[in-house]
């Protein structure tokens, strides 16, 4: 037997469960703890914690070791960051802590330095991000600047003043003969307008270009995007599979990134502020901008992707759920726009005939003030390419998944209640196509694919899913191991025992006697 004093501080308890919970306080019963019978306890060194005290799990933003802190419930989170700071063996003071939810992703960061841990709602087995960086002022929010420069024209189609145009904004060229790539001819956008579009007499639609890659300098992958490089390839044979991220295979950005600078401003501030004061950052001195709707679209990028684009000038960044940490970008833009808080801004990209890849991307905007039905939307992408609505077929690409979800008007939906499926109307916003800014419609012409049995996947889809595919596995591996090594520890037998039978006795009154 091993007794405390032989184990460092004196040992404390574990449960060991799936996800092992913080250590034990002393002074807590078994009932509060949860422990039934067969269930594994974990002795280990280190002190118990008091009742008082909070044992939190820590890891850099940018790492993936994990390790614990001990400390009291009354201190500061500027205290817990400094002894946070310490236990990684860092330095300086430029550091702040962030919130993690329940799969570990990040939140909102502790902002208010001189809140108590206690009141900041943090429980024992919590996990906390620390990040580089000093905190702003409180009631200020520091975010990341980036200038995106789209592979494609900006302007604002004339179809959100004209739902009657019937000339096409954008035009595939499609070569029937041979069936090859598309081809886009390269427009060379610089200062153009509508209106002067217009009165352009182009065979084929008003706006078509080429991306080249050795012209234009930049690398296009198999689905027509250019790679941002946030997520690098990783060879399969190098790195198990369950331990890749399916991240690398996302589409890239269809453009150039390129980060500014950060700047600090008011929760409270509005959009049309946050405009102006990106404005005097030095990387856009240079820039020629009549007034702040010609700057400049602004949204939110989420994971290194397009998000949100904030369309009312008058909302707030608190109304907009802007935090310190969070990534805005911003596109100067040839001509003014103001767009409806019904529009979504989304990129369509057409299906190469005969393999599995796409072409550039292009921008839509769709008012949804308009109809919020599928058919609504594919009409105007219809138009837009100069496809007939007979011929053409769209599907969202849900990133996640790597799936893409064909856009039709009646979805079979399954009912909790009578497990039995019924037929419900689409809606482009809700479930299950939940069309969102910086979302990405796949478009394949019928003429050649008069069999409808291209699925819009990609290569990439299919090593994502393999990916997606062999985390769950080896999650359910890990789950049976467990479950098969602690029915060992019970009695030794893989299989759990069968419960004696015990005979039951009913007692039935004699109601002839009483009557």
């Amino acid at each position: 037997l091993i007794s405390s004093a032989t184990l460092l501080g004196g040992g404390r308890l574990r449960l060991d469960d799936e996800c092992p919970g913080p250590p034990l306080h002393e002074e807590q019963t078994l009932d509060q703890v949860g422990v039934v019978q067969g269930h594994c306890i974990i002795l280990e060194p280190g002190p118990p914690p008091t009742p008082s005290q909070l044992v939190l799990r820590c890891r850099l933003s940018s790492g993936t070791k994990e390790w614990e802190v001990t400390v009291d419930e009354g201190a500061t989170v500027a205290e817990c960051c400094q002894l946070v700071v310490l236990s990684a063996g860092l330095q300086g003071n430029q550091w702040h802590l962030r919130r993690t939810n329940w799969c570990g992703e990040a939140t909102e960061v502790l902002d208010d330095e001189t809140s108590v841990l206690s009141k900041e709602n943090l429980k024992s087995g919590d996990l906390l991000l620390i990040e580089e960086g000093k905190l702003p002022p409180k009631n200020f929010v520091r975010l990341a600047v980036s200038l995106f420069t789209p592979s494609y024209p900006t302007c604002t189609p004339a179809y959100l003043t004209d739902p009657d145009l019937t000339s096409g904004l954008l035009s595939w060229v499609m070569d029937s003969a041979t069936g090859m790539k598309l081809s886009l001819l390269k427009w060379q956008y610089i200062g153009l307008n509508i209106e002067m579009l217009l009165k352009m007499e182009l065979t084929s639609g008003l706006l078509s270009w080429v991306m080249d890659s050795a012209t234009v300098g930049v690398d296009i992958n198999e689905q027509g995007f250019t790679h941002d490089g946030d997520f690098p390839r990783v060879d399969p044979n190098e790195v198990p599979l369950h331990l890749q991220s399916p991240a690398q295979f996302y589409p890239g950005l269809p453009g150039c990134l390129v980060g500014l600078d950060s700047i600090e401003i008011h929760r409270d501030s509005t959009i049309e502020e946050l405009k102006a004061l990106i404005l005097t950052l030095p990387a856009l001195g240079g820039a020629v901008i009549p007034t702040l709707d010609f700057l400049l679209r602004v949204r939110e990028m989420v994971n290194g992707r397009l998000g949100k684009v904030f369309k009312n000038p008058q909302q707030t960044l608190r109304r907009n759920k802007m935090e310190t940490g969070s990534h805005v970008c911003v596109t100067v833009l040839e001509q003014e726009e103001t767009l409806p808080a019904t529009a979504i801004v989304v990129h369509i990209q057409a299906r190469t005939p005969g393999r599995r890849s796409y072409g550039p991307a292009a921008e839509v905007i769709y008012d949804c003030n308009r109809s919020t039905k599928p058919a609504e939307l594919v009409k105007l992408v219809s138009r837009l390419v100069q496809i007939d609505v007979s011929h053409l077929r769209v599907a969202k690409h849900k990133l996640e998944s790597f799936e893409w979800i064909v856009l039709q008007e009646n979805y079979n939906k399954e009912s909790r209640k009578k497990k039995k499926s019924k037929s419900t109307a689409a809606n482009i916003k809700n479930s299950p196509i939940c069309l969102r800014d910086g979302d990405t419609l796949g478009l394949k012409n019928l003429q050649y694919d008069p069999e409808d049995a291209d699925d819009f996947s990609t290569e990439s889809d299919d090593r994502g899913k393999e990916i997606l595919t062999a985390v769950q596995e080896e999650k359910r591996r890990k789950r049976k191991l467990k479950s098969t090594d602690l029915l060992d520890e019970r009695g030794g037998a893989n299989q759990r025992p069968r419960r004696t039978e015990v005979g039951i006795k009913i007692f039935v009154p004699d109601y002839k006697r009483s009557s």
